[in-house]
């Protein structure tokens, strides 16, 4: 099943297509292209990480009651 994750939660409040691309995004149904800020997100994520303090591995977090929601705040 699809899982949504609090980049998921932003991109649907944030939506503003009637097309159905994020549902089939969410659902797995469709794959998203690697853009140029894609590319930079991950090249430049390593660095961001160690300017944070205090940053604990924790990796992806689910909502005991809605495990359907899923963040994670490490970037694992």
């Amino acid at each position: 099943y699809g899982r949504i994750t609090a980049s998921k939660a932003y991109e649907a409040a944030h939506c503003k297509v009637l097309d159905g691309s994020l549902t089939e995004n969410i659902l797995g149904a469709s794959k998203l292209r690697d853009t140029e800020a894609m590319k930079r997100g991950r090249y430049l994520e390593s660095q961001i990480l160690k300017e944070v303090e205090k940053i604990n591995k924790c990796g992806l977090q689910l909502n005991a009651a809605f495990p359907i929601m899923g963040a994670s705040p490490d970037g694992e």
